[in-house]
């Protein structure tokens, strides 16, 4: 069977990038968290027709992974948050409004900390080759 890393870990990259981790890409998908795993990895080659399940499950275009050439491009990230507040619940505009700078915050270091886990763990790897 053909390995095909670089497909699995864009796809997986963009999924975080996305606000969303493999459980919920198989919860939203209907796919397995394993065969996500399998694609992710790149030990299985993903068919189009998961691949379109994927982009559409993060919200992005069907065709998104069938073409290439975007695998250059920045994807902008959500973070899907869901908040159910019961409908006793009133807030005031001004609330609502620091409510969502709280979240914007939390989000932008959220995504810091994950860029920095992912260089750390690319810097691991790397020295672990050299060696």
């Amino acid at each position: 069977m053909e390995k095909k890393p670089q497909v699995g870990a864009w796809v997986e990259e963009t999924c975080l990038q996305r606000g969303m981790n493999q459980t919920a890409v198989a919860k939203a998908t209907g796919m397995s968290r394993t065969a996500l795993y399998r694609i992710f990895k790149g030990l299985s080659n993903p068919t189009e027709a998961s691949l379109r399940a994927i982009a559409n499950a993060i919200g992005l275009p069907s065709d998104y992974f069938l073409q290439p050439e975007r695998g250059q491009q920045e994807v902008k990230p959500r973070l899907v948050l869901e908040i159910d507040l019961p409908n006793k619940l009133e807030l005031s505009e001004g609330e609502k409004e620091m409510l969502r700078q709280r979240v914007r915050a939390f989000t932008r270091d959220l995504l810091k900390l994950i860029r920095v886990s992912r260089d750390r763990r690319e810097a691991i790897k790397d020295s672990e080759v050299r060696k």
